[in-house]
């Protein structure tokens, strides 16, 4: 239970990570000019935000997982 907890959320963190960078990107390339220089901006301060977001929570997974497997271990012996 805990380990399928643990994929779905990194698995949510991705999609979404991949999906705002997806939209930046096109919006970027694409020079769309119906979109205003201030929904530009605040798709590349939610890019930021967004990065810096997704890995904080990264590292907290991983560390969690670490923790975990250390109790096991520690409970098996």
């Amino acid at each position: 239970k805990i380990r399928a907890s643990y994929l779905n959320v990194r698995n949510s963190f991705l999609l979404l990570f991949i999906i705002s960078t997806i939209v930046f990107i096109v919006a970027e390339a694409w020079q769309i000019k119906d979109l205003p220089a201030l929904f530009k901006n605040q798709c590349a301060v939610f890019l930021l935000i967004s990065i810096c977001y997704y890995t904080y929570n990264f590292v907290r997974l991983q560390r969690l997982g670490e923790d975990i497997e250390d109790q096991v271990l520690k409970e098996m012996k």
